[in-house]
């Protein structure tokens, strides 16, 4: 890649959190999360960005299927986010070259409580399913 490129890598917020019966999944983005870190500081010399974006939920037909066929509350998908806007703010940050999309203002909230009081969101999550 060229000086000046960007690298943008899709995790989730649920890198920041530990998930009741989602663990093995919030687990594999937690590791995409940390990958972005390192990449990020062995491309800085050359002058190429990593842009982690971290969505919460996000209404596709993922959303309709897991409300019909496997019982999750619809009140766990009341703050989602459309897919355009978590992609047009993905791309600005990485135009300004920032390594974190965050949208939403919830979700900026999980991001940053999540790493400083993993247990508290932890049971925020769970409690969702209650």
């Amino acid at each position: 890649m060229r000086g000046e490129s960007h690298i943008i890598e899709l995790d989730s917020l649920s890198a920041y959190v530990p998930l009741y019966d989602l663990n093995v999944y919030a687990s594999t983005k937690a590791f995409v999360r940390h990958f972005c870190s390192g990449l990020r500081v062995e491309l800085k010399d050359r002058k190429i960005s990593v842009t982690e974006v971290s969505p919460g939920w996000v209404r596709t037909e993922f959303i309709e299927i897991s409300v019909t066929e496997s019982n999750v509350p619809t009140n766990v998908f009341n703050s989602s986010v459309s897919k355009e806007d978590v992609v047009d703010a993905a791309l600005k940050a990485a135009d300004k070259g920032k390594s974190k999309s965050v949208y939403g203002f919830g979700s900026k909230c999980v991001a940053f409580l999540g790493p400083r009081m993993p247990n508290f969101t932890a049971r925020i999550w769970r409690g969702q399913f209650r």
